[in-house]
């Protein structure tokens, strides 16, 4: 008989894992089960990325995600600590400094306003003012800048593993197993198909595939605009 879950989640990379962990901490009785293809993470987006935190963007959405990150990013040794072992993501609020031409400038700065506005810190740094703090750099070509004090960098390899300890801890289930379709009755979620052959029943399934969350979902009849590149 095929295990039955409350819920499944399809990539056990940093969505995947966060999302296992955030659940299980608001209901900690579910059972919950992370699906990953690639248990090393040889070929996964989370430990390939730069770990790059920053709020300077444009779109309202992505500077939200950025001002919480920053927050949950300097509690998160303490809050994935699981009995007396912490993690360790060397996290550094070292700044991010975008250097601006005058074909940008119109554009930065109604980002810049948009970003002061949600609380974001980031300032308009003159030529001078750069060539200043950082002499290395040439200005010239350029009318300034934006540096965010606050922005910085990590560890997104140990921000997946702190995940993922912390919610192996909380009962979270990972399967090292590929799924190869999302199986559905009409208009009901009834669990995954892997690739090994085994069937998991659940009631609902999380697409937590990243770039290949595309192939995922079209196993269910859902055309998503996501594709590896």
């Amino acid at each position: 008989m095929s295990p039955a879950y409350d819920l499944i989640i399809i990539g056990g990379g940093i969505m995947g894992t966060s999302t296992a962990y955030h659940l299980l901490s608001f209901e900690p009785n579910l059972k919950l089960a992370v699906v990953e293809k690639d248990p090393l993470y040889t070929y996964a987006s989370t430990p390939l990325s730069l770990g790059g935190i920053r709020v300077q963007f444009s779109l309202k959405e992505n500077i939200l995600i950025s001002l919480y990150a920053q927050e949950a990013f300097r509690r998160f040794e303490e809050e994935m600590a699981v009995g007396e072992e912490k993690p360790f993501i060397n996290y550094r609020q070292a700044g991010y400094l975008f250097l601006i031409d005058d074909s940008g400038r119109t554009a930065v700065e109604a980002a810049l306003t948009l970003q002061k506005q949600m609380g974001g810190e980031v300032e308009w740094w003159a030529p001078k003012k750069i060539q200043a703090r950082f002499p290395i750099l040439s200005t010239e070509g350029f009318c300034g800048g934006t540096f965010g004090p606050r922005d910085g960098y990590l560890d997104p390899y140990a921000v997946l593993m702190g995940y993922r300890a912390k919610a192996k801890s909380l009962g979270a289930e990972f399967r090292p197993d590929e799924v190869t379709e999302i199986l559905r009755s009409q208009d009901r979620i009834e669990g995954v198909r892997l690739k090994s052959g085994a069937e998991l029943k659940a009631a609902g399934v999380v697409n937590a595939a990243g770039a290949w969350a595309g192939a995922v979902a079209r196993s269910a009849g859902v055309d998503l605009p996501v594709v590896p590149i």
